[in-house]
């Protein structure tokens, strides 16, 4: 799946999105990855980064698919199994990768002190669902309220 299209294929997880994170105030984030990778200097630091966004923008994806199996009346006990080790294998995923960015961050002599506020596993969902809300609103500063064409 391509983030672009996120907002229509998980449509009903996209507007609880917008009605959960919509206040500016919920959006605050320990570190913003799209502004940081603007920030550094160092291409490899770029790539790193893209790619920490790249598992935010999955495990979004796997959090929206599981809930959306989760209200499926004739889901399927396996289905829903199977879907709950991707998901946790995601979130994993998605750990390392934002303890390996802030790892690297370090080294290279940047702040990194935001990585010591993540205590708990869903700090790091947070952060992953946050960065991918905070992307497709970006990518679509038009969309209203009720508004699923992004117009």
């Amino acid at each position: 799946m391509s983030i672009e299209n996120f907002p229509t294929e998980h449509q009903s997880t996209f507007e609880e999105m917008e009605r959960e994170l919509g206040d500016p105030e919920r959006l605050r984030l320990p570190v913003d990855l799209e502004k940081l990778r603007e920030e550094v200097a160092e291409e490899g630091l770029k790539k790193l980064i893209d790619s920490t966004i790249q598992y935010c923008e999955r495990y979004t994806e796997s959090v929206a698919a599981y809930k959306e199996l989760l209200t499926d009346p004739s889901r399927d006990k396996a289905d829903q199994a199977q879907l709950d080790m991707t998901e946790h294998v995601v979130h994993d995923a998605t750990v390392d990768a934002i303890n390996i960015l802030a790892r690297e961050l370090k080294k290279a002599g940047y702040d990194t002190r935001w990585i010591a506020s993540f205590r708990s596993r869903a700090e790091y969902g947070r952060l992953a669902l946050l960065t991918t809300y905070r992307i497709l609103e970006r990518q679509s500063p038009n969309r209203k309220e009720g508004d699923n064409n992004g117009k």
